[in-house]
């Protein structure tokens, strides 16, 4: 199947590129499209438009809102998503996915396992619904906490935080390595349900 990818980064975009390959020759992406974040909501109408004759997968980030239905009633309250542009969502970042392998993750980046949280469950009467439990947005605590317990100095200074908010010049160029070669999603969703729910929805287009 022919699709576009948007993503709101360069390393959203590396994930939705590891999941599309987590389906052997089904997918062929056409096109990539990095949007900025802050960018990706003005340019829903084009997106949308656009699908009428490209299916577009979408991967976004959840961030402030309460849940992924609530930021879709947001983005599309004036117009209807077409069927053929697919949002999935990543609670609460695609850096949570990425650490819901959490000991793979921690063997590549010469982390404690200690250090990446647990998932909890977020509902009593769902138990099956669990999220990776940050404390704080998960690309934030990577930066300022995982990272600078890492022994690797090069892993160190690529990713490490900057004035506490801002992440480390090669942060997508030492990210890329572990998603494409060693990011394990079958481990990962075990931890997320979230992207349990994106591999579903994919296995169904």
């Amino acid at each position: 199947m022919d699709v576009i990818i948007v993503a709101e980064d360069e390393v959203t975009r590396i994930v939705l590129k590891k999941i599309l390959d987590y389906f052997p020759n089904k997918f062929n992406i056409l096109n990539e499209m990095p949007v900025r974040g802050g960018k990706i909501k003005s340019l829903l109408m084009n997106f949308n438009k656009l699908s009428e004759h490209n299916t577009i997968i979408m991967l976004t980030d959840l961030d402030t809102y309460d849940c992924p239905p609530a930021l879709l009633n947001s983005w599309f309250k004036n117009f209807r998503q077409n069927p053929n542009f697919i949002i999935r969502i990543a609670v609460d970042e695609a850096e949570s996915w990425l650490m819901a392998d959490r000991e793979g993750f921690a063997e590549y980046f010469k982390v404690p396992l200690s250090i990446i949280p647990n998932s909890k469950i977020l509902s009593p009467i769902k138990p099956h619904i669990i999220e990776m439990n940050f404390p704080y947005k998960s690309s934030l605590y990577l930066i300022r906490e995982v990272i600078q317990s890492t022994g690797n100095k090069i892993i160190k200074e690529g990713i490490a935080a900057i004035d506490k908010t801002r992440k480390g010049h090669l942060y997508n160029s030492t990210m890329a390595p572990f998603i494409t070669y060693h990011w394990n999603i079958d481990n990962a969703i075990k931890n997320s349900y979230s992207l349990v729910r994106t591999i579903h929805r994919l296995s169904k287009i």
